[in-house]
């Protein structure tokens, strides 16, 4: 007669083990969600940061070579440039330009402050749009200091112009 063979010994994790890596893979799961939560509103930050900064310096640079006063506005929604027309009244530049109208995602907004005082937006509602941020034809900028936030978030971005239309972009850590 033939012995039955040795019986194996059960190889596997125990439930203890299994738990145990779980609650593991729990924490990092929760730490990516949260470093990937505000890495997306720092992206918008640096992404409408670096677009205004692009647009007014494409803007600081037509005005001189096209002989043409400029402007710049915000309002709750987001920001526009103006041109001045040969009657004396600002009118927003057209759809098509590169100037155009911008509208800021929902989590960001604009803090404006000229010669140490805060600006506030302007009404969208206003017939006779004025700008609060001059881009004259002869190279001149009206200083500012311009902070792109996002709600609720503490850091920021900073744009500083002066009054030669050069700008710098600064991040700040709120």
């Amino acid at each position: 007669m033939r012995r039955p063979a040795p019986a194996r010994a059960q190889r596997g994790f125990t439930l203890l083990e299994i738990l145990i890596v779980l609650a593991i893979i729990g924490v990092i799961v929760t730490f990516a969600a949260l470093s990937l939560g505000s890495r997306a509103i720092d992206d918008q930050l640096e992404t409408e940061a670096t677009r205004l900064q692009q647009l007014l310096a494409i803007a600081v640079e037509d005005a001189e070579v096209q002989g043409l006063d400029l402007g710049w506005r915000f309002t709750a929604e987001g920001y526009e440039f103006l041109v001045l027309t040969p009657s004396g009244e600002w009118q927003p530049l057209p759809s098509g330009s590169s100037l155009r109208r911008r509208n800021l995602p929902d989590a960001l907004y604009l803090d404006l402050n000229l010669e140490g005082q805060a600006i506030p937006p302007a009404s969208p509602a206003n017939k006779t749009p004025e700008p609060q941020v001059l881009l004259l034809s002869s190279g001149e900028v009206s200083p500012f200091r311009l902070d792109v936030r996002a709600h609720g978030y503490k850091p920021y971005i900073r744009l500083q112009g002066d009054a030669l239309g050069r700008m710098k972009r600064t991040r700040m850590d709120g």
